[in-house]
C-alpha cells in the first residue's frame, strides 16, 4: 500500500472493541439472571414475543440507516457495488471483487479498511464513501462498495458496476438465525422453535420475494430478501449481466 495507511480506522475499531469487551465484563454477573428470565418466558410461551420486542428497535434503526446510506452520493465509473441480502455470500463476493480490483494482490488488515459499508451497525468503523484511499491503492482505479440496501435505496449510474448476489431465502433465514444467535447471544440464544416457525411461514412459492415478511413494521425480520436483485434493473435499459447465486460463488 506504500505510504497510504489506515491507522485512523484501526484506532477507532480498537477503541470500539475495547468498549465492547468492558461492557461484556460488567454484564457477565447478570448472565444467570438473564438465563432465568429467558427460561421463564420459554416455559410461559412468550419467548418469541420477548425477542421481537427486543429487536424491533434494532431492525428499525438499521432500516433508517439504509434509507439514508447513499444520501448525496452517486456511484461513479470507479465504483463496483456488491449488493446482497444479509447472509447471502456478501463477504465472499467482496473478497473476489476486491482482488479483481487489485489484480490478485489486495492486502488489508480488515476488509472494512478498504470497502465502505455506510449502513453498517457502526459506519464510523468502516471506510467512508468519500474517502479517496481505496481508489488510491487500486491499480485499475476501482473500489468496491458493500450494501444490503434494497434496490430503491441504491442510486443507479450506468457507468458504475452492480454485482448482485442472491441466495435461497430459506437458507438466508436459517443462516441468519444461527449467526445472530451465536454472535449476539451465545448461551442466551432463543429456542429454535420461533426461528423454525418463521422459516416455515415464509417459504416462498414462485417469485423469490413472494410471501416473505417485511423488513420493518409488524412481523418484521430486518431482512430485505423480498427486494429481488433483478428489480435493480427494472428501471434501466441495462441487462442484469452480473447476478450471482451464492451457490456459484461457493463452487
Amino acid at each position: 500500500m506504500g505510504s497510504i495507511n489506515f491507522d485512523d480506522i484501526h484506532q477507532r475499531r480498537d477503541a470500539a472493541r475495547a468498549l465492547i469487551i468492558e461492557k461484556r465484563r460488567r454484564l457477565r454477573p447478570l448472565i444467570p439472571l438473564a438465563r432465568a428470565a429467558l427460561s421463564t418466558s420459554r416455559l410461559l410461551g412468550f419467548e418469541q414475543q420477548l425477542f421481537q420486542n427486543r429487536f424491533q428497535p434494532v431492525v428499525q434503526r438499521f432500516a433508517d440507516r439504509v434509507e439514508h446510506s447513499f444520501d448525496d452520493y452517486t456511484p461513479t465509473a470507479s465504483d463496483a457495488l456488491v449488493c446482497s441480502c444479509f447472509k447471502s455470500g456478501t463477504h465472499w463476493m467482496m473478497q473476489i471483487a476486491h482482488q479483481i480490483a487489485h489484480r490478485g494482490r489486495g492486502e488489508y488488515d480488515n476488509i472494512y479498511d478498504v470497502i465502505p459499508w455506510n449502513e453498517g451497525p457502526n459506519p464510523k468503523l468502516c471506510m467512508p464513501l468519500t474517502d479517496p484511499r481505496p481508489l488510491q491503492i487500486s491499480p485499475i482505479d476501482l473500489r468496491i462498495i458493500k450494501t444490503h440496501a434494497a434496490s430503491w435505496h441504491v442510486p443507479y449510474n450506468e457507468a458504475a458496476e452492480y454485482i448482485c448476489v442472491i441466495r435461497d431465502p430459506i437458507d438466508v433465514f436459517v443462516s441468519s438465525y444461527h449467526f445472530i444467535a451465536s454472535a449476539m447471544f451465545g448461551e442466551l440464544r432463543p429456542a429454535s422453535k420461533p426461528g423454525s416457525t418463521c422459516i416455515c411461514q415464509t417459504r416462498p412459492s414462485g417469485d423469490p420475494g413472494q410471501n416473505l415478511p417485511p423488513a420493518t413494521g409488524p412481523g418484521a425480520t430486518g431482512l430485505t430478501c423480498a427486494s429481488s436483485p433483478t428489480s435493480r434493473y427494472s428501471r434501466t435499459n441495462r441487462p442484469p449481466s452480473m447476478i450471482w447465486p451464492v451457490s456459484w460463488v461457493a463452487i
